[in-house]
């Protein structure tokens, strides 16, 4: 149920950032030594757990006991922040212009 909230909340998020035009920041990579734009920013699971809290859908009880049973069932699942089993790519802070990763 939380995996599939944060993927709704991360669609979301691109959406309206998309409707209003709203571009990722740009940053110096002292790794590549340019200047780009960074990569568009992700919905943790937690990031969903903290909102939770954050906009009154549950208290500080629950969101403790959500945060304890996110990181059991991460761990034995092997999932990365975002519910995706580990080694899914996970967009760099390395983008192109057009948005998609770039090879560092």
């Amino acid at each position: 149920m939380l995996i599939e909230l944060t993927g709704r909340l991360a669609t979301k998020l691109q959406t309206l950032r998309k409707e209003r035009n709203i571009k990722p920041a740009m940053m110096w990579c002292p790794k590549c030594q340019t200047r780009h734009r960074a990569a568009p920013p992700q919905v943790s699971v937690r990031a969903t757990i903290l909102a939770m809290r954050r906009f009154g859908i549950a208290d500080d009880e629950t969101v403790k006991v959500l945060e304890k049973r996110w990181k059991t069932h991460r761990d034995k699942q092997q999932l990365n922040l975002y519910g995706a089993p580990e080694g899914t790519p996970v967009p760099s802070h390395h983008v192109t212009d057009q948005g998609l990763p770039r090879k560092p």
